[in-house]
């Protein structure tokens, strides 16, 4: 009976011990991952501070714009939206979207051309991208719904449009991609809409190649 009282005796210090030490393990691995958050975040802070610096910029129009480094590469200028009508090339679907008409200039205030324009839009997805890749967590994010490998497929394989942008005089296929939500003071309108390729079909019955009204 003696025995048996100190082997239980034993048992209960045993698991007590046990119990004390995953509690102590578990405080400690929290205390250090609020320590590497809080660094974190910082150093996410100063970064942000850093990208929202604004610099006047004189484009190629002679207009002076604000650029900031949150804008990836890409100053844009909004002009307006109407709604028209829509038919691919060697396409019978016609489809009625809303086309949005932009500026967009390079970070000194360049006027992009057409290669540029997809160039500097798939690096400013990139960017955002790799910002996400760090600061993710301090975002309420969703995801884009275009994967980079996907980039410059168009709407072959992505399905019908979502809209069509006309950027620089120049029409584009487009994706209205998937937004980020304001989740600190650094505010990102994640994708907006991005070109994807040069249009080639029919808008209002106006033929466009590579972008370019030719009818």
């Amino acid at each position: 009976m003696k025995y048996f009282i100190i082997t239980i005796l034993i048992t209960l210090l045993i698991l007590i011990y046990i119990i004390f030490y995953i509690q102590k393990k578990a405080a400690v691995q929290a205390a250090e991952k609020e320590k590497n958050y809080k660094i974190l975040q910082e150093k996410k802070n100063i970064e942000d501070q850093e990208l929202l610096k604004e610099i006047k910029v004189k484009c190629d129009d002679g207009i002076v714009r604000i650029y900031s480094e949150s804008m990836f590469g890409i100053l844009r200028e909004y002009l307006g939206t109407k709604e028209v009508k829509i038919r691919l090339q060697d396409s019978d679907d016609e489809q009625y979207l809303k086309l949005s008409n932009e500026l967009f200039f390079s970070s000194k205030g360049v006027l992009l051309d057409k290669d540029e324009i997809l160039v500097q839009s798939k690096k400013y997805i990139e960017k955002k991208e790799e910002y996400l890749s760090r600061y993710g967590q301090f975002h309420s994010v969703i995801k884009p719904n275009i994967a980079l490998g996907q980039y410059s497929s168009g709407f072959g394989s992505l399905g019908k449009p979502d809209s069509a942008i006309v950027i620089n005089n120049m029409l584009f296929e487009s994706r209205q991609l998937n937004r980020l939500r304001r989740y600190t003071n650094l505010t990102f309108d994640f994708y907006k809409e991005l070109p994807i390729r040069t249009f080639s079909g029919f808008v209002d019955e106006i033929e466009y190649q590579d972008g370019v009204a030719v009818s």
